[in-house]
């Protein structure tokens, strides 16, 4: 089996900051954390929401010993919020007035989080608009939104590998390409 990598963990340690953070505020200024949650936004509920993924992981330089590289690891957190309000322009101003309340939560969960020394590798934050195929999902509601992302410096080590030998494996390069991967041999055979 092979071991969760540095930006996996680091990823999942985002999540549970942000839940922790989310689970000590009162409950008017909780927060949804959905990790992974690319489809179907919740947009017919009213709150406000973290959607923290994973986005690209980029190849640095090789370090000193055999098979360790530094990464770049990208992370996004989109934040959402949908205001209840019947009014469209008071739903509005309550929606905006709660996603910069939202983006200071989730800045100082992830910033602040003395606890973590995960945390202490994260670069600087970057803030955008949430693109346009993200943003078609919501029609007419009432609703505020803005896209977080930042990167950290993970290390990349191989794990040891179980399974099929390398060597096992015979590649051919005929009219189609084709693999074979010879069974092992049992000594009593």
């Amino acid at each position: 089996m092979i071991d969760k990598g540095d930006f996996d963990n680091l990823f999942d340690s985002i999540v549970s900051i942000l839940e922790a953070y989310s689970d000590e505020q009162d409950s008017d200024y909780q927060f949804k954390v959905k990790p992974d949650y690319y489809r179907n936004l919740p947009a017919s509920s009213s709150g406000a929401y973290a959607f923290p993924y994973f986005n690209e992981l980029s190849a640095g330089q090789k370090a000193g010993h055999v098979g360790y590289i530094q990464f770049s690891a990208q992370y996004i957190i989109d934040l959402f919020v949908f205001a209840k309000a019947t009014d469209s322009s008071r739903a509005d101003k309550a929606a905006g007035s709660r996603l910069r309340y939202l983006i200071q939560q989730v800045l100082d969960a992830i910033y602040n989080n003395e606890n973590s020394q995960a945390m202490r590798r994260l670069g600087k934050p970057s803030f955008s608009p949430v693109p346009p195929e993200r943003m078609n999902q919501m029609g007419e509601r009432a609703y505020a939104a803005c896209r977080m992302s930042f990167s950290a410096n993970t290390a990349f080590e191989p794990s040891e590998l179980e399974g099929t030998n390398l060597e096992a494996i015979s590649i051919t390069a005929d009219e189609l390409w084709s693999a074979y991967i010879e069974p092992e041999q049992r000594e009593d055979e």
